[in-house]
């Protein structure tokens, strides 16, 4: 499925982010939160 392809993607990008702005844990806490939520929005078929 095209879709576990790009969620795999997307928590690997998280994970790299994590990796970049880790000295910085409330600017990540705050993208983690968008970030989860445009999934949420993707898996209920609405566009980002």
């Amino acid at each position: 499925m095209i879709e576990n392809r790009i969620h795999a993607l997307l928590i690997e990008l998280d994970q790299r982010r994590e990796h970049v702005e880790g000295r910085n844990p409330g600017r990540l806490r705050g993208a983690r939160q968008i970030s989860s939520a445009v999934r949420r929005q993707r898996r209920e078929g609405r566009a980002a």
